[in-house]
């Protein structure tokens, strides 16, 4: 359920432990959004897992935002972060994956999705709902519960890693902002940073091959 999670650092634990349950060790780790986030995380825990790391566009809010919305939600119960409250609106029902591929191609966030890409979220991004239809993978509820749980520590451990990074935006996010990009460059000064014109916080699902290429080069330069 979703309110079994009250923190980012069990999201975090929960990935150590499938690292250890497939016996990976050394690997790239490469993580978008808040799986960026914990991926990072997971490296300071437990180094021996990570030989490189991959963030784009982590969930590294100013620290200014960082402490208003913590204050919101100290001084009022009925508090919510206004993307929560976006997500609990969100629609959950569609008849046939046609249907939502139609629905979510009219969105502006996913105007940058190929229809192959589009596609390939219809196929993994829903699933067969019980009373017919498809419904979402994750619920609105685990989406705005997910999405209240900010990572409030992230800029005392930036500096803390020790793998080489390579850090990626897209320069329309509305995620990584301009000041939270240049702070994580001050932060991080032997870390390799990308950013791409006509691309937002999808970075990855907008311009795929841009972003494998980019990774495929960061991952023949750590071989050499």
């Amino acid at each position: 359920m979703p309110e079994d999670v009250q923190h980012v650092d069990e999201l975090v634990a929960d990935q150590i432990r499938f690292f250890d349950q497939e016996g990976l060790q050394g690997v790239i780790g490469v993580g978008h959004s808040l799986g960026a986030v914990t991926t990072m995380m997971a490296s300071l825990i437990r180094p021996d897992l990570f030989r490189a790391l991959v963030l784009i566009e982590p969930v590294f809010l100013l620290p200014a935002v960082l402490d208003l919305l913590a204050a919101g939600q100290a001084s009022d119960q009925t508090y919510e972060i206004p993307l929560v409250k976006i997500a609990r609106k969100r629609r959950d029902w569609w008849s046939n994956r046609e249907d939502a591929f139609h629905h979510f191609r009219s969105k502006r966030v996913f105007g940058r999705f190929s229809d192959e890409a589009l596609a390939d979220y219809m196929r993994f991004g829903l699933v067969d709902g019980e009373a017919g239809g498809v419904t979402l993978f994750y619920s609105p509820e685990w989406e705005a519960h997910i999405y209240s749980l900010p990572p409030a520590g992230v800029w005392d451990l930036i500096p803390l890693v020790s793998q080489p990074l390579l850090a990626m935006r897209g320069q329309e996010t509305n995620t990584l902002v301009e000041g939270a990009w240049t702070l994580w460059q001050v932060l991080s000064p032997g870390a390799s940073f990308e950013e791409y014109e006509a691309s937002g916080h999808l970075l990855p699902m907008e311009r795929p091959d841009v972003v494998a290429a980019e990774i495929r080069a960061f991952v023949a330069a750590l071989s050499s």
